[in-house]
């Protein structure tokens, strides 16, 4: 009799299962269109080599399914090509089925209360796609939409959310039949896509992270044949140690002369000498990297009231000289700073033999600094410098705006923070 009872508690518990299952994909706008929702994401996940995919709802901090785009290709191979409604059943069923083996092996180790209590658990349990999967079909949709009436084309590309990122580069030189590499760079601390810190190498990289960040550079650019001087632009997923393309940008950037403290090259006259036709006069064995250098761009703006322009007349301008520092600015005392241009005012740049070192010139750089009769951000990148997130290296792209927010000022207009950014880098 107990037994008995205890089959239907079962049958009720994937009976249950099954409708809310069933009631779930009903309240979504088309069945299709939820598994495309689940379909399509980890046909991009695949496509970006992350195998961490949850498609099941059992245990969803115990039980992960990377082999889910096997499944998916199966139905597919079965049922055919885009049969969405036929994935959603057939996942359903191996669901279902998994509740059920879980339950077996709850009775096994511990009883038949166990049993039924885990079997009921697992099958009415949410599912582990959280808030942004569920609601992706209707976001596609829109998104769709709008891709129509602006551009006459509704296909959309479908990309990877990356929680914790950063930004990191890789510089490049090449002269249409060779490329090399000069090093990485990190440049992820960026208010509204702009760049405000950069150092170079990029801190806290695992080795073989870093090394396949910049073969991936070379590689791009061997495929190009790559002619002149150029960034790789990536965006490193803290989370998985993986990383992604962003942009190529085919020019010298704002923060080049960190790779110059590095490498000891002259990356302007690199850049002048394959114009003129000549070939590359460096070998990639004849990089040598060593220490670290750090970057900090100081602008005419109000960092404590929502970074706000600062134009006028400066009446100081004294900046810092010494081993280890260098200065790239226009201004001195009585230049106009218009409202109509960049606000950038200077680049201070240190270097040490290595990142403890650079930090510590950095700071007392900084401190040296005198600038009057605009605001700028030079008591902001004092006061950044000198956390222990940015001393202990690798702050990911959410983190000026988590200072300005522990700080209570400038997050209005802080807006957020991105990797895919670095407009004006």
């Amino acid at each position: 009799m107990e037994k008995r009872r205890a089959g239907y508690g079962w049958g009720a518990a994937l009976v249950a299962g099954a409708l809310l299952r069933l009631l779930f994909f009903w309240l979504r706008p088309t069945v299709a269109g939820d598994a495309l929702m689940y379909g399509d994401l980890a046909h991009n996940m695949v496509a970006h080599h992350v195998y961490g995919f949850s498609a099941t709802v059992i245990l969803p901090t115990l039980i992960r399914l990377p082999g889910y785009p096997l499944f998916l290709a199966a139905c597919f191979a079965v049922f055919g090509v885009g049969n969405y409604a036929a994935v959603v059943v057939v996942q359903m069923v191996v669901d279902l089925a998994g509740c059920a083996l879980l339950g077996l092996l709850a009775e096994r180790l511990w009883g038949r209360r166990a049993g039924l209590a885990a079997v009921w658990l697992a099958a009415v349990c949410p599912f582990t796609a959280n808030y942004s999967v569920v609601v992706l079909a209707e976001t596609l949709s829109v998104a769709m939409a709008e891709a129509g009436a602006a551009f006459g084309d509704e296909r959309v590309y479908l990309e990877r959310y990356v929680t914790s990122g950063r930004h990191v580069e890789v510089q490049l030189l090449g002269d249409g039949q060779r490329v090399i590499h000069l090093g990485d760079r990190d440049c992820s601390v960026q208010r509204r896509y702009q760049k405000l810190v950069e150092e170079a190498p990029a801190p806290l990289l695992a080795p073989q992270l870093r090394a396949q960040l910049r073969q991936a550079a070379v590689a791009l650019g061997e495929h190009l044949r790559y002619r002149g001087l150029g960034t790789v632009e990536f965006l490193v997923d803290c989370e998985r140690d993986a990383f992604y393309f962003l942009e190529v940008n085919a020019r010298i950037q704002v923060e080049h002369p960190v790779t110059e403290a590095i490498s000891g090259l002259d990356l302007v006259a690199e850049q002048i000498w394959i114009a003129e036709g000549n070939s590359l006069r460096i070998q990639q064995g004849s990089v040598e990297l060593t220490g670290h250098a750090i970057e900090c761009r100081i602008n005419a703006e109000d960092w404590t009231d929502s970074f706000r322009p600062s134009p006028g007349v400066i009446t100081v301008a004294e900046f810092p000289a010494g081993p280890g520092i260098r200065v790239d600015t226009h201004v001195q005392a009585g230049s106009q700073v218009p409202p109509w241009y960049d606000s950038l005012l200077a680049k201070l740049i240190v270097s040490g033999r290595d990142r403890p070192e650079a930090l510590a010139r950095m700071q007392a750089a900084l401190g040296r600094c005198q600038i009057g009769g605009v605001a700028t951000t030079i008591a902001m990148h004092a006061q950044l410098l000198g956390t222990e997130a940015f001393t202990r290296g690798g702050p990911d792209t959410g983190y000026l705006d988590q200072f300005l927010r522990r700080r209570g000022t400038g997050h209005q207009a802080a807006g957020r923070l991105s990797a895919t950014g670095g407009r004006h880098g």
